[in-house]
C-alpha cells in the first residue's frame, strides 16, 4: 500500500510513502543509439545528479527506456545483469552497464563506497605518518600520537577526503610517505651491509629497495597502479640499479646547467656550443654566475653583481610588481589556511584572493613575517642539538618542499589556492604543532584537547557543507560572496532544480 507523497510535473521523479517508509521512483528516457556520444554522457551525468537529490534513506527505483540491450553475456557485469538478458549490445548498452556496475552496483545508489575508500586512505596516511616519526626520529609516543591526531582531524583535509577528485592527493601522500620510509630502510640496509662482500651487498640492496617483504614498496606499487593509469613511467634499468652506480653520477658528469634535448621538450630544441636555440638564455645565465664567482675570488664585492642583476630585473619589470608581490603572498595565504582553517571554500578562483597593487598593502607585512618565521625555524633546527633539531628540520622540509610545485615557481599550474594541495604539507604543520605542544609542560594536555576539539567541530561542519551540491555552493557563497564562479555554479544548480527566478539573479550577479 503506497501513495504519492511529493510530485511536481516537471520533475523526473516521484516520491511515494508506503508502510515501510519512502520510495523514490525515477523515470528516464535515454537518447537513442543515433544521438551523439556527448548527449548520451550528458544524460547519465544528469541521472547521477537526480539520484543524488533523492533522500538518503529512500528505496530507489529507476525505470524507463534506456534504449539499450543487456545481452545474455554476463562476463564482467554479473552484479548488474541477470541470467535472462536479451538482444545485442550497442553503445547505449555499455553506457548503461558501466553506469550500473561502476557507480551503483556494489554500494547501491549512494556514494558511500567512494567515501569509505577515501576515509580508509586517509587513515592509512595517518598511520604512515606515525610510523615515519617513530622510525626516522624515534620521537616519544605522546608526540607521535599528537602529530597523528592533529593531521587526522585538520579541517583543511575535508576537500581531499570528501571529494572523489581528492583521492589523487590521498594516494600521492601515501606514496610520498612510503617512499621516505623505503629510502630510510635502504640507507639502513646499506649501512648494515657496508662491510659485506660485493655480491652479498647487491642482494641486500635489491631486497631493501624492492624486496617481497617490504610493506612500503608494496603500498607504493598499489598506489602507483591506482593513480598512474594512462601515465608514462620511465623504468629503471634491469635489476633496479642505475647504470654507473649512483643516480647522481649523471648529474655530476653533465653539470647542473646542462641542457639536453629531452629537458627542453622536443626535437630541434637542443642547445649547441654556441648557445643558440631556446636554451641560449640559460647558457648566458650560467656564464653570469661563473663571472660573478671569478670576480668574487679577486674581491668579495664582486658577488654584488648578482644583486645588481636582480635589481635590474625589478627595474625592467616594475609594472609587474603587483604580480610579484601577490606571487609571494600566496604561500602566506595557504599557510594561514593551515593555521586558522576558519574560512574554507571549495573554489578560490575568480578574484577570491585580491591582488596586491601597492607595496604599502598590509599583506606585504604578513609576507615578511611569514618568511622571517621560516628562517627562524630553520635556524632553530640547525642550532638545536639531538633529536629535537632533526624533528624541526624534517617538519620544515615536509611543510615547504611538497608545496613548491603549487607555487607556480617552476611551472604554471591552473590555480592559485586549492585546499587539497595542502594535504601533504600539513604533515609538516602537524609535526611542528606536536613539537610545540611537547614543550608546553603541564599545559600540553589541555591545549592539545582544545585544539582537537576545535578541529573536529570545524571538520564536522565542513562535512555537512559537502553533503550535497546545494549545501556546497551555499557554503561557498557564504564564504566568498564576490566569487563570480560560485554564483554561476549556484545558478546552474537552481536552473536544474527549476528555480528560474533565483537562477537568473545569480547569473546576473556572476556577470556583474
Amino acid at each position: 500500500m503506497c501513495c504519492a507523497y511529493n510530485y511536481a510535473p516537471q520533475d523526473p521523479q516521484v516520491r511515494m510513502k508506503h508502510t515501510l517508509g519512502f520510495m523514490s521512483l525515477v523515470a528516464v528516457y535515454a537518447p537513442t543509439e543515433m544521438r551523439k556520444t556527448e548527449e548520451k554522457e550528458m544524460f547519465y551525468a544528469k541521472l547521477d545528479f537526480v539520484l543524488d537529490q533523492c533522500p538518503p534513506r529512500d528505496t530507489l527505483i529507476v525505470l524507463g527506456d534506456f534504449n539499450a540491450f543487456t545481452d545474455t553475456v554476463r562476463d564482467g557485469y554479473e552484479l548488474c545483469v541477470g541470467p535472462h538478458g536479451t538482444g545485442t549490445r550497442n553503445t547505449n548498452s555499455y553506457l548503461l552497464l558501466n553506469f550500473a556496475r561502476f557507480s551503483h552496483a556494489v554500494f547501491g545508489l549512494r556514494p558511500f563506497g567512494f567515501h569509505l575508500v577515501n576515509v580508509l586512505l586517509h587513515s592509512c596516511a595517518c598511520l604512515l605518518l606515525t610510523r615515519l616519526l617513530l622510525r626516522l626520529l624515534h620521537l616519544p609516543q605522546g608526540t607521535v600520537l599528537s602529530a597523528g591526531l592533529i593531521f587526522a582531524t585538520h579541517p583543511i583535509h575535508t576537500e581531499a577526503v570528501t571529494g572523489l577528485v581528492g583521492r589523487a592527493d590521498l594516494l600521492a601522500c601515501i606514496s610520498f610517505l612510503a617512499a621516505i620510509l623505503s629510502y630510510h630502510r635502504a640507507i639502513r640496509a646499506d649501512k648494515d651491509d657496508h662491510n659485506d662482500v660485493e655480491g652479498s651487498d647487491d642482494e641486500s640492496e635489491a631486497g631493501a629497495a624492492g624486496g617481497g617483504g617490504s610493506s612500503e614498496a608494496t603500498l607504493a606499487a598499489i598506489t602507483a597502479a591506482a593513480a598512474g593509469e594512462g601515465r608514462k613511467v620511465h623504468a629503471l634499468p634491469e635489476g633496479g640499479n642505475w647504470c654507473g652506480g649512483s643516480p647522481w653520477e649523471g648529474l655530476r658528469r653533465e653539470g647542473p646547467w646542462s641542457v639536453t634535448e629531452e629537458s627542453v621538450g622536443g626535437e630541434g630544441d637542443a642547445v649547441g656550443p654556441s648557445g643558440a636555440g631556446n636554451g641560449g638564455g640559460l647558457v648566458w645565465l650560467r656564464r653570469t654566475g661563473l663571472l660573478a664567482a671569478l670576480g668574487t675570488l679577486c674581491k668579495e664585492h664582486a658577488i654584488t653583481s648578482l644583486a645588481v642583476c636582480a635589481a635590474w630585473d625589478v627595474i625592467r619589470h616594475r609594472k609587474h610588481v603587483r604580480r610579484v608581490l601577490t606571487f609571494w603572498y600566496l604561500p602566506v595565504f595557504n599557510a594561514w589556511l593551515l593555521l586558522c582553517p576558519l574560512i574554507l571554500a571549495h573554489d578560490w578562483q575568480m578574484g577570491s584572493v585580491p591582488l596586491i597593487t601597492s607595496p604599502a598593502d598590509p599583506r606585504n607585512l604578513a609576507s615578511l613575517l611569514f618568511y622571517a618565521a621560516l628562517l627562524l625555524l630553520l635556524r632553530a633546527g640547525c642550532v638545536m642539538k639531538g633529536r629535537e633539531g632533526k624533528t624541526v628540520l624534517l617538519a620544515v622540509s615536509l611543510l615547504v618542499l611538497p608545496f613548491l610545485p603549487a607555487t607556480n615557481l617552476f611551472f604554471t599550474v591552473g590555480f592559485v589556492v586549492a585546499e587539497r594541495i595542502l594535504y601533504i604539507p600539513s604533515l609538516g604543520y602537524a609535526l611542528l604543532v606536536a613539537v610545540g605542544l611537547s614543550r608546553a609542560g603541564r599545559q600540553r594536555a589541555p591545549c592539545h584537547l582544545l585544539l582537537l576539539a576545535v578541529f573536529s567541530c570545524r571538520t564536522l561542519q565542513r562535512n555537512r557543507d559537502w553533503e550535497t551540491r546545494e549545501t556546497l555552493f551555499v557554503a561557498g557563497l557564504r564564504t566568498l560572496p564576490h566569487n563570480a564562479k560560485m554564483h554561476y555554479n549556484f545558478a546552474n544548480l537552481q536552473k536544474d532544480l527549476g528555480n528560474t527566478h533565483l537562477a537568473k539573479q545569480h547569473y546576473q550577479e556572476a556577470i556583474r
